[in-house]
């Protein structure tokens, strides 16, 4: 619990409670004023600060009840950064002071201190002090560099054949330590890896090739902190894309999570060649071309000097309707020895991510997959790019993977909690 440390313990005055002190990112905070006059009129401000050093604020107005005191659990806000009964309101609806244009503003390894201010008329009466961690206390991180592969290994300290999760991130690149870390708070041995743009990996997205992945998971399957009978694949958005592929390649793959993930497999990253985005036994995986007009790309030029979102659905769903490209790129899911979840949003505005989930379920039905198969399409919901619960997302990049600030917020906290239902009960 936190409280004003100044406040005189023989006076009673407003003061905040924080229920408890130090969190996993995904874990709710109990957040009570007390002591207030009843029916009294106060302000709850809160600040962090993100990776780039720039500041996150928020704010609710509230009334407190007969007996002067207000629960965020129990309270609806008169005003404020959000709207509605939300305990963890003032959490993802923190803003910026300026926009930033990537997804990885809250992605170290670190404790993010947050700071809670409570104002009445105006003036600050106390204030109090939360930490939020990606890292539970008792996850091991270990740096993986062995068979060429880049990646860091996470597993509960001390134990042994844990459930293992291979977590890929998306076309941003780099390693998604935050994602992989998070799970490993949660029982699981996770490797997060990258697989191009960072160290001796590929610097160009095209045509990475299948067997780096299957080296992984041999190199997984190889340690003790691994139960090598089950092992599990998280994906997101491209990433999940390539989920869907290593399950239906490699037989060992027991369970596939995909966030926003593409059952077609598309161009890689190159606009000047159209290539694959991956690879096997050398030769292309057939994919889907990116549709390019030279007026889409006069408006991505024009969003890089404006600082706004560069339009990418229409890039993705232009050959969406021609079978003589869709079927060869289509993943052969069917394959898949495991259960298979998929989270999607209906306002997607980087690519059709309902109806890659769609796709894969009738896929699914068609080959009588003798496995679980489910998939979780959310409103007022875009692009689920980080699944990490009560993170906040800011306006400018809201519209550029679609659907609002609260809706995103409510998906990410509501799958998250299917993942970890779906982990236990096929893994654990």
């Amino acid at each position: 619990m936190f409280t004003d440390e100044t406040r005189p313990s023989t006076v009673a005055s407003p003061y905040l409670e924080m229920i408890p002190e130090r969190v996993l990112m995904d874990e709710p905070v109990r957040i009570r004023v007390l002591g207030c006059t009843p029916h009294q009129r106060m302000t709850l401000t809160t600040q962090m600060t993100d990776d780039g050093g720039r500041q996150w604020t928020s704010c609710a107005t509230f009334k407190a009840d007969a007996e002067g005191n207000v629960d965020l659990a129990a309270h609806t806000p008169l005003e404020g950064s959000y709207t509605g009964c939300d305990p963890m309101g003032l959490f993802w609806s923190m803003a910026p002071a300026s926009h930033p244009h990537r997804m990885d503003y809250f992605n170290k390894l670190r404790a993010y201190p947050m700071t809670f201010t409570l104002e009445i008329d105006a003036r600050p009466i106390t204030t109090a002090h939360l930490e939020r961690t990606f890292l539970g206390p008792h996850v091991v991180r270990q740096p993986v560099r062995a068979d060429g592969l880049v990646g860091t290994l996470f597993h509960p300290a001390g134990a042994s054949h844990s459930p293992g999760i291979l977590v890929l991130g998306g076309s941003e690149g780099g390693l998604p330590e935050a994602l992989a870390a998070l799970l490993a708070s949660h029982g699981y041995a996770t490797l997060a890896l990258a697989y191009h743009g960072v160290e001796s990996l590929p610097k160009t997205f095209v045509e990475i090739p299948l067997e780096y992945f299957a080296t992984a998971l041999e190199w997984m399957s190889r340690q003790e902190q691994i139960e090598p009978s089950k092992l599990a694949l998280v994906g997101v958005s491209k990433g999940g894309e390539l989920a869907l592929l290593l399950g239906a390649t490699f037989p060992a793959v027991k369970a596939v999570v995909g966030y926003a993930a593409s059952g077609v497999v598309y161009q890689g990253r190159d606009m000047k060649h159209k290539r694959s985005s991956w690879s096997w036994q050398g030769k292309p995986v057939p994919f889907v071309p990116y549709y390019y007009t030279p007026g889409m790309a006069l408006r991505s030029v024009w969003s890089v000097i404006t600082r706004t979102p560069t339009p990418l659905l229409p890039m993705h769903t232009g050959y969406l309707s021609d079978q003589r490209l869709v079927e060869p790129a289509s993943i052969a899911v069917e394959r898949i020895q495991g259960p298979i979840l998929l989270f999607a949003g209906q306002e997607d505005q980087i690519w059709p991510s309902a109806t890659f989930a769609e796709m894969v379920t009738k896929r699914l039905g068609e080959h009588q997959h003798p496995y679980p198969d489910r998939h979780i399409c959310y409103e007022h919901t875009g692009h689920l790019t980080f699944p990490i619960p009560n993170l906040p997302m800011p306006i400018i990049l809201a519209r550029m993977v679609g659907g609002t600030p609260l809706g995103n917020a409510r998906a990410a906290t509501d799958a998250w909690s299917h993942i970890l239902l779906f982990l236990e009960e096929h893994l654990a």
